[in-house]
């Protein structure tokens, strides 16, 4: 990802300035005068301390959470003893 330098030129993130962008926004703990809210900037996100969660890490686990239980659901419920099928075998060594 590329910011603006000076006079325009694009300048290329190292991968520590782009993570810390991201980490820095979309989370949400209380703020230095006691309320609860969501960071403006890196250095907000950086005084709530330990007990700020990152919403959009919050957001993507439950979302791969909900779809590895959807799949594993899926293959239980059509699961055969006599004849299985290559989904259900790829299932049963992933839990073996």
């Amino acid at each position: 990802m590329a910011s603006a330098g000076p006079e325009g030129a694009e300048v290329a993130q190292t991968a520590t300035e782009y993570v810390s962008h991201h980490l820095g926004f979309l989370t949400f703990g209380k703020t230095y005068d006691g309320h609860w809210g969501f960071a403006h900037s890196v250095e907000e996100a950086a005084a709530m301390g330990f007990w700020s969660i990152n919403v959009d890490s919050m957001m993507i686990s439950l979302l791969l959470g909900i779809l590895f239980v959807g799949v594993f659901r899926l293959c239980i419920k059509n699961a055969t003893v006599e004849n299985p099928s290559m989904f259900q075998n790829i299932i049963e060594s992933i839990a073996e």
